[in-house]
């Protein structure tokens, strides 16, 4: 497998199980673009990805999540969710 296809099947892998644990917390589905949901996703990933791979790996992922986002989705700058203020969001 090479490493684009890894990533991305990591990354398909932590946000159904963000989406499965959002719905099942009775999380509002229309939150999903910068609300709730949205932002129960970011802070689900990066808590898993921290304890599965470390801190350095979670935030590398979470930058690359974020440039993503920026290249493939057009995302505007304002949106980008700086890892520092996602991180604090986990305590």
């Amino acid at each position: 497998m090479d490493p684009y296809e890894y990533a991305n099947n990591l990354y398909n892998q932590y946000e159904q199980e963000a989406n499965d644990y959002a719905q099942q917390y009775g999380v509002d589905p229309n939150t999903s673009h910068n609300g709730e949901w949205d932002a129960f996703r970011h802070a689900y990933v990066s808590g898993e990805m921290t304890r599965d791979y470390g801190e350095t790996a979670a935030n590398f992922f979470g930058e690359l999540n974020e440039i993503r986002g920026d290249y493939l989705h057009d995302q505007p700058s304002q949106e980008r969710m700086p890892q520092e203020k996602l991180s604090l969001s986990l305590f």
